[in-house]
């Protein structure tokens, strides 16, 4: 790695941690349990290409996968130059999308109340309230997957109900639930501010001044 390279990799970083300082440091965002965790979201999201405020709001994580709500996948792919969906059907037993690339279709996702209830989602609450919603949700996330990776730069990311996380009618996840709570003491004894700062390091990203 070049001079110039490695110092843009040091204002990268440095830049990701007074984010990371500042939201934790805000108190507005429960779910935050310390800086680096805050800083993992900022550096999750800009893999992501999604702002930093986006990332903090929108972005979990859950035993090491990203994990976001429908509606900022519905955004990414909207926001992406080449991707877009239609969604064609829509009700409380089948969300269907049809997903196109540069305009040209290139394949129909679709979730339908069976395969919920074969893979057991229909006890929980999101389900009993806001089935249609939950449909559009795995029928989106299966469909990015499939016909719009290029959004996730390479990243595997799941939708909260796809990992057991209990979500809203717009996939954001319940921050009221008790595996938000284990979320966060799993996260914060894997991302401390130690462990990150030493993985740069080993990774060559940091120079002398941080070693």
């Amino acid at each position: 790695m070049n001079e110039l390279a490695k110092s843009e990799k040091v204002q990268d970083f440095e830049l990701n941690q007074r984010l990371g300082k500042m939201f934790y440091a805000s108190g507005m965002f429960p779910d935050l349990k310390s800086e680096a965790q805050a800083m993992v979201k900022v550096m999750v999201g800009k893999e992501l290409n999604l702002p930093p405020f986006a990332s903090i709001t929108g972005i979990h994580v859950v035993l090491g996968k990203p994990v976001i709500g429908a509606n900022l996948i519905a955004t990414m792919i909207a926001n992406h130059p080449i991707y877009s969906y239609r969604v064609v059907k829509s009700t409380k037993e089948i969300c269907e999308i049809n997903f196109y690339e540069s305009n040209t279709q290139v394949g129909v996702s679709s979730f339908t109340i069976q395969e919920a209830q074969e893979a057991a989602l229909l006890g929980k609450d999101s389900w009993k309230k806001y089935a249609a919603d939950m449909l559009f949700a795995r029928a989106l996330s299966r469909g990015a997957k499939r016909y719009a990776p290029g959004i996730f730069g390479g990243a595997a990311v799941y939708t909260p109900d796809e990992l057991g996380v209990e979500c809203d009618e717009d996939g954001i996840v319940n921050l009221s639930k008790d595996a938000i709570a284990v979320n966060a003491v799993v996260n914060h004894e894997v991302f401390s501010d130690e462990a990150i700062i030493e993985e740069f390091k080993q990774s060559n990203v940091i120079n002398e001044e941080f070693r």
